[in-house]
């Protein structure tokens, strides 16, 4: 008789991420800035740019049409 163990399949072994994922839209009127910043946070797992603006109008309208910007964070903005 083996006590040896069956290796796992690899759908037993596969690991389900539940780290929520920050998106960021970024705002500098310094394009260097801007890229540098994106860069950085790209590295981090629960961080995701999903624009990048150089003033504040490119920023409010990157926030109406991207995906990120949901009902809840619409109705917010709209309750100020």
């Amino acid at each position: 008789m083996s006590n040896w163990i069956e290796p796992a399949t690899s759908q037993e072994t596969a690991v389900v991420s539940t780290q929520a994922v920050t998106d960021i839209l970024l705002a500098d009127d310094f394009a260097l800035v801007r890229g540098m910043l994106s860069e950085l946070l790209a590295r981090e797992a629960d961080m995701r740019v999903v624009g990048a603006a150089a003033n504040a109008d490119e920023v409010i309208e990157l926030a109406r049409t991207s995906s990120c910007w949901t009902s809840r964070c619409r109705a917010r903005a709209a309750s100020r």
